[in-house]
């Protein structure tokens, strides 16, 4: 079982919750492949197993009515996720716009 959280159609903080289908390759990219709905501005959310991990990102629904498919959604896995994050932000500003201060990161 997974969950998802996202703003869809502007909606805040929506909670969906769906099933893990599969782990496949999606045009060449390794992807979950889940039941949790995914609507426009859902994408970009955490994917949650039921411990509280974060294992992916919600990215796209690949399914509609108008090719036969339902709940055809996909996420990212979260461990090529964390391989894209700077362990570090050089030049980094502080919240009230100061100058940049050193990461320590």
């Amino acid at each position: 079982r997974v969950v998802s959280i996202g703003n869809p159609l502007g909606l805040d903080y929506t909670l969906t919750d769906g099933i893990v289908s599969a782990r496949r390759m999606w045009e060449s990219r390794p992807m979950i492949q889940m039941s949790a709905p995914v609507s426009p501005g859902n994408s970009g959310g955490p994917l949650f197993n039921l411990r509280g991990e974060v294992i992916g990102v919600t990215t796209a629904r690949a399914g509609s009515v108008w090719n036969g498919a339902e709940n055809l959604n996909l996420a990212v896995p979260s461990n090529l996720v964390r391989r894209l994050i700077q362990p570090h932000y050089p030049g980094r500003r502080r919240l009230n716009g100061d100058a940049a201060v050193p990461s320590r990161w």
